[in-house]
């Protein structure tokens, strides 16, 4: 098995035109969706972030 990176990945669907979206999920919290944002990726998946959290409104406004 071959893991890429998000650049390469980046890389690869412009080079192509591919029209896709980039889907993270796991891993999501305040301190990572910015990066995943930044990185290209279009979609944020924070389940157990969101679910775990005492206050799902202020988690929610956390990562947006």
């Amino acid at each position: 098995i071959r893991y890429f990176t998000p650049d390469e990945v980046y890389s690869y669907i412009k080079a192509n035109n591919l029209d896709v979206k980039i889907q993270v999920d796991g891993g999501i919290n305040q301190n990572t969706a910015k990066a995943a944002s930044e990185a290209g990726a279009d979609i944020l998946v924070a389940g157990n972030y969101l679910f775990r959290s005492e206050n799902m409104k202020k988690a929610v406004e956390s990562i947006r």
